[in-house]
């Protein structure tokens, strides 16, 4: 399989801590060469389905994971815990709730292709740079805090960190989380998870609109039903699904997917 390097590029954050590409302007044999990362090279919807499957997967892992090392932090861990450590707990699970709308986002954007739904994991052993990090369930350390922070970090930052020479001081640890994070996962570098969305926003915008299907919109997941409320009861709506038109059912088909692939291309941007 022919996989480049993968990874969310766009700004994210994890537990408090810390490009989309440029849309191509027709379908020609040229750009499916240039935006596909599967061997044998595949056609544009093909394609798109392809790393929705593998989004899907690595949201999957994320979110448990994050679950996992939000559970292995104890309420109230006695005189010796450190004072924030309800804070953490809560910021933890905050993110894994935001994976989880991602999680859905997908499965809405496959639907909307036409593709079959995916509720899988990465298959371990499985090495790719597709995939963050060997996905494991463990407590929250150091370790576990230096990976997830790399794969969250725009890809840029992570290129910069490693190729600086200057000196500059918060490169310097950048880089030292990214050069935990790779200890930490077998010698692996860890990859940025944005490129992945980032290689995706290309792909819709390079989709042909008669791909969108019409007949799935009263199935997909609705951002109502999707509002997260943080611990300071600020709400954030996530767009799993863009809220449509009022006069959504009176516009004719080829209006109909014009909005439908321009909300999926928002729903993307929004994850990365």
């Amino acid at each position: 399989m022919k996989v480049g390097p993968v990874r969310r590029g766009g700004e994210r954050r994890i537990a408090g801590f810390a490009a989309l590409g440029t849309a191509a302007p027709t379908v020609e044999a040229k750009q499916v060469e240039e935006l596909g990362l599967h061997d044998p090279t595949l056609d544009l919807r093909d394609e798109a389905v392809f790393l929705l499957h593998a989004a899907a997967e690595v949201e999957h892992s994320l979110l448990v994971q994050y679950l996992y090392a939000a559970y292995s932090l104890r309420a109230s861990g006695g005189a010796t815990a450190p004072a924030r450590l309800p804070e953490w707990r809560m910021q933890l699970l905050q993110v894994a709730r935001e994976e989880m709308c991602h999680f859905i986002s997908v499965q809405n954007l496959l639907r909307l292709i036409g593709g079959p739904l995916n509720f899988e994991r990465e298959d371990f052993p499985f090495r790719s740079e597709i995939y963050p990090f060997m996905m494991t369930l463990e407590p929250l350390t150091i370790d576990s805090v230096a990976k997830y922070v790399s794969a969250e970090m725009p890809k840029d930052l992570a290129n910069r960190a490693r190729s600086d020479t200057t000196g500059d001081p918060e490169l310097a640890a950048v880089r030292h989380i990214l050069d935990t994070a790779q200890a930490a996962n077998g010698g692996y570098a860890i990859n940025q998870v944005g490129f992945l969305f980032s290689r995706l926003m290309d792909i819709f915008s390079a989709l042909s609109e008669e791909v969108f299907r019409i007949d799935v919109v009263g199935y997909l997941a609705r951002a109502e039903d999707w509002t997260i409320r943080r611990p300071s009861n600020e709400s954030k709506r996530f767009l799993v699904l863009p809220k449509l038109p009022d006069n959504f059912d009176a516009m004719i088909d080829a209006e109909k997917r014009k909005v439908l692939k321009a909300g999926a291309q928002q729903a993307i941007e929004q994850i990365a």
